[in-house]
């Protein structure tokens, strides 16, 4: 792995800071609505819609306690060291320890549910089964999703691999140490990081594709609900979150493989330091923002459930309206 540097600016945490909270309201909101709008509540992928969504709250969550402890320890602006394996000590490392793992958890646990769910999509679409449904089934995806990276970021915990990250994201966040070897950073990456996320991508972008043509070639109405009754037309909607979650990750996922492959002399040049710090940018905004931009798939462009919100914003004006007049 090559030696780069980025200047991490104010406009870095502002970006993760705003992102962070959009994503935090939007998650609330799917959740809260899952558990008033009766319309939706007994669908299966509206239960896996907010599983999803609780790994992405976790992800906003520490990606915002990470701004936070960023502006205390470095005083809001810091350059990354030139040498990926000189690690200075930092103030709240535990906090940045803490941070790490809560945000490595949630990362690798968001990527699977997204393939459960686009498994489950396909499989009563394709196949026309339920038995995705199941009870074992589902007690298995949380095992997977949850207990998988719980057990890779234990590992990572205690090989005491977790904490301040200067080369792979260079965000405001924390990761795998960089004062390791390089082969360990690689490594590691690809096990808590980068390889799920790439099999998430191709698993999610091929079945939700062969659904979508499906839809167009076999059935007439290209409606879900008329192809199997457990499933709701919005949920077409679901076709469209492995674009989002590539839209917003792939400038980590690009700096990764150019920092990590490009030689120093590619790396030192001007042009490049340059893409890499827009890539920063895209970065700082996209690394939080799953669960905002799943809120305005699954209520904003949910007709049922952007009704419901509608009407309580209705309702609520009115009251302050009757309460202004008394």
């Amino acid at each position: 792995m090559a030696d780069t540097s980025v200047k991490l600016a104010t406009y870095n945490l502002v970006l993760t800071g705003t992102s962070s909270c959009l994503s935090i309201i939007g998650g609330i909101l799917i959740i809260v609505t899952f558990l008033t709008v009766k319309k939706i509540r007994g669908y299966f992928t509206r239960k896996l819609l907010v599983y999803l969504t609780i790994a992405d709250l976790f992800t906003a969550i520490g990606n915002l306690s990470a701004v936070i402890r960023y502006a205390y320890a470095h005083d809001g602006e810091e350059t990354v060291s030139e040498n990926c394996t000189a690690h200075a000590p930092t103030k709240y490392e535990d906090f940045c320890i803490a941070q790490s793992f809560l945000t490595t958890f949630s990362n690798l646990s968001s990527f699977l549910w997204t393939a459960v769910i686009a498994i489950h999509l396909w499989s009563s679409v394709i196949i026309r089964t339920r038995q995705t449904e199941v009870y074992y089934l589902h007690a298995l995806y949380h095992v997977i999703c949850w207990i998988i990276p719980l057990i890779i970021v234990v590992i990572l915990l205690n090989k005491e691999y977790l904490g301040e990250d200067f080369c792979f994201g260079t965000g405001v966040w924390c990761g795998i140490k960089s004062d390791l070897a390089p082969h360990e950073i690689e490594k590691w990456m690809y096990i808590a990081d980068v390889g799920w996320q790439i099999a998430c991508y191709l698993t999610a972008c091929f079945l939700y594709i062969h659904l979508k043509f499906y839809l167009r070639l076999h059935n007439r109405s290209r409606q879900l609900a008329s192809v199997m009754h457990t499933l709701r037309n919005e949920d077409e909607n679901f076709v469209f979150v492995w674009m989002v979650i590539y839209l917003l990750k792939l400038w980590g996922l690009t700096r990764f493989f150019i920092t990590t492959y490009a030689n120093n002399d590619v790396l030192r040049s001007q042009s490049m330091k340059t893409f890499l710090e827009f890539l920063l940018v895209m970065q700082s905004y996209g690394a939080s923002g799953q669960a905002f931009w799943n809120f305005i798939l699954f209520c904003v462009m949910d007709q049922p459930v952007r009704r419901h919100m509608t009407n309580w914003l209705k309702l609520r004006g009115s009251d302050e309206e009757i309460t202004r007049l008394l």
